[in-house]
This record gives C-alpha cells, sequence and structure tokens, in this order.
C-alpha cells in the first residue's frame, strides 16, 4: 500500500511540476509576464520587512502561537525540501 502511495505521489509530483512549467510559459507568452532576477540585497530586504509586518499583525489578525506553528512547519519543509539548483530562493 505505502509503495502504491508513494509511486503516486512521485507521478502527481512530476505532473504539476510539468503543468506549472507550461503554466509559466504560456504566462509568459500571452500575457507578457517575466520572471526578473531579484538582487540578493532585495531579497534581504523584503525579508526583514516581512518579519516586522508579521510581528506587527500579531494578536491584530492572527495569535502568536499560530505564527510560530506555521513558521515552524514552514522550517520543517524547508530542511526536508531544499532548493533545486536554478531555483528562486525562498
Amino acid at each position: 500500500m505505502r509503495d502504491t502511495v508513494r509511486k503516486f505521489n512521485a507521478k502527481a509530483a512530476a505532473n504539476m511540476q510539468q503543468y506549472e512549467n507550461k503554466a509559466l510559459t504560456l504566462l509568459q507568452t500571452t500575457a507578457g509576464i517575466e520572471t526578473v532576477t531579484v538582487p540578493e540585497a532585495e531579497v534581504t530586504r523584503l525579508q526583514q520587512v516581512s518579519e516586522q509586518v508579521r510581528q506587527e499583525l500579531i494578536d491584530k489578525l492572527y495569535p502568536k502561537a499560530l505564527l510560530e506553528r506555521v513558521l515552524a512547519l514552514r522550517e520543517a519543509y524547508r530542511q526536508a525540501h531544499p532548493p533545486q539548483a536554478g531555483a528562486s530562493p525562498r
């Protein structure tokens, strides 16, 4: 059973990646959307601003415990799924 689920998940992931690539190509060719490389300094600045906004919204939009749980889940996912070569930074 587990092998069947693993095979299905692998196939589903491959299909999703193929779909995403086709969708991106379509957006680029029909809607004029371009992919860009963002300088590392700008990525860092955006990450800092994002952290500041997250902190400011504690108890206004969500409880601190929820934010901590979401960030922990994100970190666990990132540890389990490191970026592939050529992928955008997180």
